[in-house]
């Protein structure tokens, strides 16, 4: 009768000490996808800047400027969305900040996760951005 006793106080300290366990595997859990979104949005906005940067420098140089330069795009990349004079980059849980550049911008990205080349070109009216190759 002892063993029995002791088997089932043992079970009870291990079921007790998986319960405790829960809670915190919750919030790592959730702490993990919170800091993984800062870590994309930082990226996005960062991109996002960049290509502005880089946009409104090949646009006041003038045709037939080109600037190429090489970004680490995030897995989640929704759209990119490249109108008007603005460039926003969505993921699928984050709507990125829209970014306002001098030129008017045309052209497209793939939203591939991974390395990208994108290349800048002046044309006559604005910029044109495309995925480019060194």
């Amino acid at each position: 009768m002892k063993r029995a006793q002791v088997s089932v106080e043992y079970i009870m300290v291990v079921g007790f000490a998986f319960l405790m366990l829960i809670p915190l595997i919750i919030l790592y859990y959730d702490s993990s996808n919170t800091l993984n979104e800062q870590i994309t949005l930082s990226q996005v906005d960062k991109i996002s800047s960049e290509i502005v940067a880089a946009s409104d420098q090949v646009y006041f140089q003038g045709p037939p400027t080109t600037k190429t330069f090489k970004v680490f795009m995030p897995d989640n990349v929704k759209e990119i969305i490249l109108q008007d004079n603005y460039v926003q980059i969505n993921t699928y849980t984050i709507t990125g900040t829209p970014r306002s550049s001098v030129a008017n911008l045309t052209g497209t990205l793939g939203t591939y996760g991974g390395l990208h080349i994108i290349k800048i070109m002046a044309i006559s009216g604005g910029v044109e951005i495309s995925d480019g190759t060194e």
